[in-house]
């Protein structure tokens, strides 16, 4: 009777072991953390107008531009996630901090500036190596952009 229970003990501790492990691992504010390195950016539209599809099919950096003045996130190239909720995105030649957060089913990011400006993201994608994000742009380039990452 007591070796029924040692065994019976041993295998609901290893079945409780493996399930924690297995949640950390799909866990999206574990997987998210460390530095992410932006490799791809897309911008599709939806409302067409003369002067933004000139934009658009003139050159996509300049849509991306065009939308950095709102979003903070669309104008960085590197970006941190720190375990403590902080972000760090820089650039060659700009560094902004903000904090994040994953709220829903683990499907969007929230990231808070200092100014108490909320941007919020859907999480595309989220693997050990690659993030894609999606998110509305303002109402000057109505559309849909998607930024894609990897870590480094």
């Amino acid at each position: 009777m007591k070796k029924t229970f040692i065994i019976i003990a041993a295998v609901f501790a290893a079945l409780a072991c493996l399930s924690f492990t297995i949640k950390a691992y799909h866990d999206p504010e574990t997987v998210i953390l460390g530095s992410w390195k932006e490799v791809h950016w897309e911008y599709d539209r939806v409302y067409h107008s003369a002067h933004i599809d000139r934009a658009i099919s003139s050159d996509a950096r300049e849509v991306k531009e065009m939308s950095a003045t709102d979003l903070g996130i669309i104008d960085a190239e590197s970006w941190v996630f720190n375990p403590d909720g902080s972000l760090i995105l820089s650039s060659h030649h700009i560094k902004k901090q903000a904090s994040w957060k994953i709220k829903g089913r683990g499907n969007i990011l929230m990231i808070t500036y200092d100014n108490n400006r909320v941007e919020r993201y859907n999480i595309a994608r989220l693997t050990k190596g690659k993030l894609e994000l999606n998110f509305d742009t303002d109402a000057n380039i109505r559309g849909i952009a998607k930024v894609s990452c990897v870590k480094i």
